[in-house]
């Protein structure tokens, strides 16, 4: 699989408020809920973010850093391979801007469940993440 040279962005409107969208990068049981396995997540600058995948014998973790913790607006990530993604929240009427940026690594890339590096690993999570909120508020 190749990677992307540059960074990726997604942008997309969630219809839930500000502090649902925060959460739902930043509590392990929404994590678990449409992007990972499971997940740990210590709030605070310096803190750790680990996402798993699979279980058992089959566990992958992917453990980051977060360099920037700003409750509800934003945060930003940064893995060992030098890939970081950074989560813009913005209140709008209805619900919530949503902004994400992830920059692949320049050296050996953190690779994920089934090879896949970090950026691929994102790919489409907004998407995911706005089924994920539509099925809670059926």
């Amino acid at each position: 699989m190749s990677r992307s040279p540059t960074p990726s962005m997604q942008e997309q409107f969630l219809h839930v408020p500000i502090e649902w969208a925060f959460e739902a990068f930043t509590n392990p049981q929404h994590l678990a809920g449409w992007l990972c396995d499971g997940a740990l997540v210590l709030p605070q600058r310096g803190g750790t973010y680990e996402l798993r995948f699979g279980v058992g014998d089959d566990e992958v973790s992917v453990i980051g850093q977060v360099q920037r913790w700003e409750p509800p607006a934003g945060l930003e990530l940064t893995w060992p391979g030098g890939e970081s993604l950074e989560l813009d929240l913005a209140p709008g009427l209805g619900g919530t801007d949503t902004r994400l940026k992830v920059s692949p690594g320049t050296g050996d890339a953190t690779v994920g469940p089934g090879g896949r590096r970090i950026n691929e690993i994102w790919d489409g999570a907004l998407d995911a993440l706005a089924r994920y909120f539509g099925s809670l508020q059926r």
